[in-house]
């Protein structure tokens, strides 16, 4: 069952770039969020630039890849485009030390995959916390920059 604000119109047409090597992971994005937002699967880097570049208001990133070393410098790469766009990594349970070391470098969130949790409510939850999130920050540096302007 949806959440309320799960049903809310500015979380509905929320775009959604997900990144995965995982054909698996790519279909769950696929099939059982795109009933919720509106999400681009790619699988490779350079997909995954070329949607950036092509697409106007993107509310978040996810980063489902193999080694954290490889979401840390794609995240790198990303924030050199527009370091405004929220990324969140999605990696293996148990990497407790990447989980913190993404949050250090700026991820939004740290999704940790696994049977038990990547189901379609938690992961729609999460998602829709980090876009929440991301949009407080970028509230609040309005706010901030309105008050040093004046």
């Amino acid at each position: 069952m949806a959440s309320e604000s799960d049903n809310r119109p500015e979380l509905q047409s929320q775009k959604l770039i997900v990144l995965s090597e995982d054909a698996d992971t790519r279909a769950f994005f696929g099939e059982r969020l795109g009933d919720g937002f509106e999400v681009d699967l790619v699988d490779s880097e350079t997909d995954l630039m070329a949607g950036i570049a092509e697409s106007g208001d993107i509310a978040l990133i996810v980063l489902d890849l193999d080694e954290a070393r490889q979401a840390f410098a794609l995240q790198e790469r990303i924030s050199g485009v527009n370091a405004s766009l929220p990324v969140a990594m999605m990696m293996s349970a148990g990497d407790e030390e990447d989980a913190v070391e993404a949050l250090k470098r700026g991820f939004i969130d740290y999704i940790a995959k696994r049977k038990d949790s990547l189901q379609a409510d938690l992961v729609r939850k999460r998602i829709a916390s980090s876009i929440e999130l991301s949009r407080l920050r970028r509230q609040n540096q309005g706010l901030q920059d309105a008050i040093e302007a004046s």
